[in-house]
């Protein structure tokens, strides 16, 4: 929580006392928050390697995932009918990782295979 509260006054630092210029704020706000979400919506890879490693989808929720997909598909539609690449951009990986998650969930089966000697 400390840290997000001085992450969060150094970017209005940095936004309104370094940065002067209103349309560079508004730019350069939207980077900041576009960098912050990519690197968010990335984190899921991690799951998806493990579930392959495991071979199963243990753990992993249809629903959850059919709702991240769509609202990442909706934010991206939302973000390219605006031609705004601060909105569209950072929904690549939660498009691409909601993808990647259905695909797990459809090819391995929920409870780990176990082997047999």
């Amino acid at each position: 929580m400390t840290c997000s509260a001085i992450y969060l006054a150094g970017v209005y630092v940095y936004l309104y006392y370094i940065v002067e210029d209103p349309d560079a704020i508004s730019d350069q706000l939207g980077l900041i928050s576009s960098v912050l979400t990519f690197m968010l919506f990335s984190l899921p890879v991690l799951e998806i390697i493990d579930h392959v490693k495991r071979q199963s989808s243990e753990g992993m929720s249809l629903s959850l995932l059919f709702g991240s997909l769509v609202c990442s598909a909706a934010w991206y539609a939302y973000g390219m009918m605006l031609k705004n690449p601060y909105i569209s951009f950072p929904n690549i990986p939660g498009l691409a990782t909601s993808i990647g998650k259905l695909g797990v969930l459809w090819w391995y089966p929920r409870q780990r295979v176990s082997k047999k000697d």
